[in-house]
């Protein structure tokens, strides 16, 4: 999902129709995803990356804990880790930010705007 960042109309291009970013220029939040029936927070046992790191999308980011199991949340996206927002031993819920990523690939679940015209138009 994407959070706060800061884009200017120098960040974006059209390629295909589409309305495109340059990711290098992206910042986002990676977020809590939804846990599965009944689990919408959990309590951090492990966090696996720390500040600087580089994430791939998928990579396990950090351990959580409900009343139902222990499990590894992935990263929803790739890029460079800017600001750990959790720790150990914090209660988080479901689409709280847990870190701060710049540059590397786009969430899947990231906007995609089709191209209607003109600029302005």
């Amino acid at each position: 999902m994407i959070g706060k960042g800061a884009l200017s109309a120098q960040n974006f291009y059209w390629k295909k129709g589409v309305l495109c970013a340059n990711l290098s220029a992206v910042n986002y939040d990676v977020k809590l995803p939804k846990l599965g029936e009944g689990a919408d927070s959990g309590v951090v046992v492990n966090v696996f990356v720390k500040e600087g790191d580089h994430v791939v999308k998928d990579q396990a980011i950090l351990e959580l804990e409900n009343e139902k199991a222990v499990a590894s949340i992935p990263s929803t996206a790739a890029g460079s880790s800017r600001k750990i927002y959790v720790k150990a031993g914090d209660k988080i819920s479901i689409g709280s930010a847990s870190f701060h990523l710049s540059g590397g690939d786009q969430p899947a679940d990231a906007p995609r705007l089709p191209r209607t015209g003109r600029a302005g138009a």
